[in-house]
C-alpha cells in the first residue's frame, strides 16, 4: 500500500504523550493533527488509521485522496475498528476512492451492525429497504432501523417516522410518525428536522416550524437543499418562502449554473428591485456558463 511522507514523529513520541495530550494534539491545528495522526497510523494504531481515512477524504490537513483514505479504513476495519468498518462500507457504498460495490458495502455494513454500531445498522437498513447489494426486504430493514434508532441514532428515527407515515410494513399511525420526527429533530438530523417542520406548518405553529427549517438547511448537503429550495418556495407561507431563498442561496455555493438560475428565478417572482438586480447578475453568471435558459432570461430582459 502506498504511504503517507514519513512524519518525523517516532513512536517513542508517541509513547511519551498521556491519552489527554495526543487528543489535544488530533483536535487542535488541522496541519500538525494530521502528522500526529499519520505518526499513530503508520504504526499500526487502529484508531489512528481510522481517523487518517476520514481527513484524507476530507482533506483536512492533508491532501485529499479517497483513494488511500479507503485503504487506511481496510486497515483499520481488518483490526476490528468498527468505524473504519462502517466507512469502508460508505467507500465501497458510494464508490470513494474505488468501484461502488453494495454487495461488498453490505458485507461490511453488516458486520458492524452486528456488533452493534447504530450508523451501520442504518446504512444496513437503507441496502436492505432498497435491495442494494441485498435482497429487498422491508421488514429486516425495519428491524435494523429499529435497532438503530433504539441506541438513539437520529437518521433512523427519521426513518421510522417515513415508515409510520407511509404505511410501509406497519399500519400507517400519523401520531407515532410526527413523534419519530420530533426525536430525530432533536437528535440533529436534518431529514427530520424538515419533515418536523411541515408538522408544525400544519399545526399554524410558524416561529417554531421556521427555527427548524433554519436547523435543517444549516446541516443539509447540497443534493437535499436543492430539494428544499423549490419545495419551500411553493408553500403559502411567506416565513417559508424566505427560507426557502436562503436554500437558493445556499446552494449557489456549488457554482453552478443550474443552481445561479434557479436562485434568481425564485428573486424575479418578487417585486423588489434589490433582489431583482441580484437575479440578473445570478443570470449573467449562469449564461457566462453557458446556460441556455438563462441566456435567454437575459436577453429577453435587455432594451431593444
Amino acid at each position: 500500500m502506498d504511504q503517507p511522507e514519513k512524519t518525523g514523529i517516532t513512536l517513542a513520541d508517541i509513547a511519551a504523550v498521556s491519552p489527554e495530550e495526543f487528543a489535544r494534539k488530533i483536535a487542535g491545528d488541522a496541519d500538525e493533527a494530521a502528522q500526529w495522526i499519520k505518526a499513530a497510523a503508520e504504526y499500526g494504531m487502529a484508531e489512528a488509521q481510522a481517523l487518517l481515512g476520514q481527513i484524507l477524504l476530507d482533506g483536512r490537513g492533508i491532501a485529499r485522496d479517497a483513494a488511500l483514505a479507503r485503504q487506511w479504513f481496510l486497515q483499520a476495519a481488518e483490526q476490528g475498528h468498527l468505524m473504519a468498518m462502517n466507512m469502508i462500507g460508505r467507500c465501497h457504498e458510494l464508490g470513494w476512492g474505488g468501484e461502488i460495490d453494495f454487495v461488498e458495502a453490505a458485507s461490511w455494513f453488516r458486520r458492524a451492525a452486528g456488533q452493534g454500531l447504530d450508523c451501520a445498522m442504518y446504512n444496513y437498513a437503507n441496502l436492505l429497504l432498497h435491495g442494494n447489494g441485498v435482497r429487498k426486504d422491508e421488514r429486516l430493514a425495519l428491524d435494523w432501523y429499529r435497532q438503530s434508532a433504539a441506541r438513539g441514532y437520529a437518521k433512523s428515527l427519521g426513518v421510522l417516522g417515513r415508515f409510520y407515515e407511509e404505511g410501509w410494513v406497519v399500519e400507517a399511525d400519523r401520531t407515532i410518525a410526527i413523534d419519530y420526527y420530533r426525536q430525530s429533530a432533536e437528535g440533529g438530523d436534518f431529514r427530520g428536522q424538515y419533515n418536523y417542520a411541515l408538522v408544525l406548518v400544519e399545526q399554524d405553529n410558524m416561529d417554531a416550524a421556521v427555527s427548524w427549517m433554519r436547523q435543517a438547511l444549516a446541516s443539509a448537503h447540497l443534493a437535499f437543499s436543492r430539494i428544499m429550495a423549490p419545495n419551500l418556495h411553493a408553500l403559502p407561507q411567506a416565513e417559508l418562502r424566505v427560507v426557502a431563498l436562503e436554500a437558493f442561496r445556499k446552494c449557489c455555493d456549488s457554482e453552478d449554473s443550474e443552481d445561479y438560475y434557479a436562485y434568481a428565478m425564485a428573486l424575479l417572482a418578487n417585486a423588489d428591485p434589490e433582489q431583482r438586480r441580484l437575479a440578473s447578475s445570478l443570470l449573467q453568471r449562469a449564461a457566462e456558463q453557458g446556460h441556455a435558459q438563462a441566456q435567454l432570461a437575459l436577453a429577453a430582459s435587455s432594451p431593444p
